[in-house]
């Protein structure tokens, strides 16, 4: 008799049921950019770039940042940015509260946390050639941006 899988067992025990959906969290994860190589794969492959640089990084945010704010003028959607220690959830709440739409997004908030993300150290050969060795660090502050959208009558929150 074959061992039984961890996914058949799962299969026959647990269900997932739904009745009211209050938030929901949505994190962004690409497998293939956990690792150093895998950004430097990244960098030459996606980005079309001979040198895994670390200033390839900025007009990548940048880019996306603007995208958001375009958005967000765009379809007259407020963009607020939380200090520390302010309740998120409290000031969703009143906006909520106070939007006239049924669906769409209702603002779109910037908060800090900390992350994980890759450092470069910078290293010249001795033929003076330049490449930069990647490593995973914590970090103190990252931005995270929060979508809160009204979908009819229901929210849901997606996540940078």
């Amino acid at each position: 008799m074959a061992a039984a899988s961890l996914a058949s067992i799962m299969d026959d025990q647990v269900a997932l049921s739904v009745t009211c959906l209050d938030r929901l969290y949505l994190n962004g994860y690409v497998p293939t950019l956990q690792a150093p190589g895998q950004l430097v794969r990244f960098c030459r492959e996606h980005l079309g770039k001979p040198i895994a640089s670390p200033a390839l990084f900025g007009p990548l945010h940048d880019r996306f940042v603007q995208s958001v704010q375009t958005f967000a003028v765009e379809h007259e959607v407020p963009l607020i940015h939380f200090k520390r220690g302010q309740r998120k959830d409290r000031i969703a709440a009143q906006y909520r509260a106070h939007s006239k739409i049924d669906d769409g997004v209702v603002f779109i908030g910037i908060a800090q946390e900390k992350a994980t993300s890759f450092k470069a150290r910078k290293v010249v050969a001795k033929s003076g050639g330049v490449s930069f060795d990647f490593s995973r660090q914590s970090v103190a502050v990252n931005q995270d941006l929060l979508l809160r959208c009204n979908e009819q009558s229901r929210v849901v929150t997606e996540r940078r």
